[in-house]
């Protein structure tokens, strides 16, 4: 029985010092975690950190308008024929007077010609009547019938004339060609579009402003454009024309400015977002806008005091690229944190990364120079071998004087 019993308290002792290394492990553990966090909660957090500034802004009017040609056409044929030739590629620049289409010319021509020769028969005939009417040889009556005859023949040569030349048609004025919507050999007749033509230097945006912002516009005003077609780029110009009468619905009145297009990146059609500057100015506080905190109970900014951050509820204004406008809570030279606000809690410790580089400089230089300072000469030690081998050799002799 006794046998039986020793194998079990041995396997039960095996077993709880098993469990007992495992807790002193978990514990050491654990306070090895706590130590690190402990390390870490005291350990500055790095930020990017920017000045408050004041600066001058003129009032901007915000309003939604679309870019339209400043002179755009479908351009289209007076007479009715064949398509001969295009002289022109899709998306070209194009000068007044360009040629763009020629149709067929034949029928025409032959009609001219037709219309020419009657009317110099008719003017033949006038030309005999006047001499035989100064001879009293025909009444008056005849004269006249011949120069009425004379003069339709002229208007009807002009007319063909004036056919014929439209067989060749040209630009109108310089700008932009699109797709053309005929081919050669195709049929067309008056009011068939064959391509637009827009002209885009200036190009005009037209928008509207609500009747409260009348006393504060003007035409001469700038105005700031910009589109989604180009992120980040604002156009410039002025605004051109006002509209003598309100929208009796919206109660807005519509506006137009004009935007120099030099490199042709606007295009009639395009949305645009514009803002009319008022030539009031006022002094603001701004901070980029990446330094706001947004919170349903206030949005607040960390301002850096002594390496801390310090939250601070603030009341925000107009925004304008990465800049907004601070209307209280913030002194004109105070240092907000830009980036990091988000791992940040009031009173928490924050350096930057230049702070904490020159912190590991001076840290590191400071160990050069104690460890070069200790030139203290360390004793020799004596030999141990040697020792022992006189040690040994001593028992030796006093062994044999025994013996």
């Amino acid at each position: 029985m006794r046998q039986h019993r020793k194998p079990a308290i041995i396997i039960v002792i095996i077993i709880l010092f098993v469990m007992g290394g495992l807790f002193a492990w978990h514990q050491v553990r654990n306070q090895m975690a706590a130590d690190a966090t402990a390390a870490t909660s005291n350990a500055p957090i790095v930020i990017e950190q920017s000045t408050v500034k004041s600066q001058v802004w003129h009032p901007q009017i915000n309003a939604i308008g679309t870019f339209v040609a400043q002179q755009g056409i479908s351009v289209t044929t007076q007479v009715a024929g064949i398509v001969q030739s295009i002289d022109f590629k899709s998306g070209d620049y194009v000068d007044q007077g360009t040629k763009l289409i020629q149709l067929n010319p034949t029928v025409l021509a032959a009609t001219a010609a037709q219309s020419d020769a009657k009317y110099r028969i008719a003017l033949a005939t006038y030309h005999r009547n006047e001499t035989l009417a100064k001879q009293k040889a025909i009444s008056v009556q005849a004269l006249e019938d011949s120069k009425a005859n004379m003069q339709a023949a002229k208007a009807q040569g002009d007319e063909d004339a004036a056919n014929l030349a439209e067989t060749t048609i040209t630009a109108p004025f310089a700008g932009r060609i699109g797709i053309r919507q005929v081919n050669i050999g195709q049929y067309v007749q008056p009011a068939d579009n064959i391509v637009s033509l827009q002209s885009v230097d200036p190009i005009l945006v037209d928008f509207s402003l609500p009747e409260v912002y009348l006393h504060r516009i003007q035409t001469g005003n700038q105005v700031l454009v910009s589109t989604s077609a180009y992120p980040g780029q604002t156009f410039s110009g002025k605004i051109t024309a006002m509209n003598s009468t309100l929208n009796s619905d919206t109660r807005t009145l519509d506006m137009r400015a004009e935007i120099p297009n030099k490199n042709k990146l606007l295009l009639p059609g395009m949305y645009a977002d514009v803002k009319v500057v008022v030539p009031t100015k006022s002094n603001v506080l701004t901070v980029p806008q990446m330094a706001i905190q947004y919170s349903p109970f206030g949005d607040t900014v960390f301002i850096v005091q002594n390496r801390k951050a310090v939250q601070r509820y603030i009341s925000l204004g107009e925004q304008r690229g990465s800049e907004i406008a601070i209307t209280r809570g913030v002194s004109a030279g105070e240092i907000v944190v830009s980036v990091g606000g988000n791992k940040l809690q009031n009173g928490a410790a924050v350096t930057t990364k230049a702070q904490l580089a020159a912190q590991q400089q001076a840290q590191a230089e400071m160990k050069i120079s104690s460890g070069s300072s200790k030139t203290a000469v360390q004793p020799a030690k004596p030999n141990n071998k040697a020792a022992q081998k006189t040690i040994v050799v001593k028992s030796a002799k006093q062994h044999n004087g025994k013996s």
